[in-house]
């Protein structure tokens, strides 16, 4: 399974994805990532990505405000395919999916080692 990140491009924040096949985002903290407020747009259960194989898909969970996926609204409870480089909105966030070659992956792994 392929190592990603997203990156927040308004905040300047990365965010690991769990090494898992399904992964929730949302502003609750029972999310694997959690992210944004009420105020901001952001609904408790958002969206989700899924890993298959060795791809990403992202699928919006019946928010609120929608996620949305090169400027267009992805409809509720159908996969998108995110490729590196794909960006999404969740309300005021704007993420971009990178994934990690080997190269960059052992690069977190030992400044995550370090840091802990």
């Amino acid at each position: 399974m392929k190592k990603a990140i997203l990156i927040d491009l308004i905040k300047n924040k990365e965010y690991k994805l769990p090494n898992k096949s399904e992964i929730s985002i949302g502003r609750s903290s029972k999310n694997d990532i959690k992210i944004g407020t009420s105020k901001e747009g952001v609904s408790r259960k958002h969206c989700k990505i899924y890993r298959i194989e060795d791809k990403l898909a992202i699928m919006d969970i019946g928010s609120k405000n929608g996620t949305y996926l090169s400027g267009q609204r992805l409809p509720e409870n159908k996969k998108y395919l995110l490729k590196d480089g794909y960006q999404f909105r969740l309300s005021n966030y704007q993420l971009e999916v990178k994934i990690l070659n080997e190269e960059e992956s052992e690069d977190i792994e030992n400044i995550e080692k370090k840091i802990s």
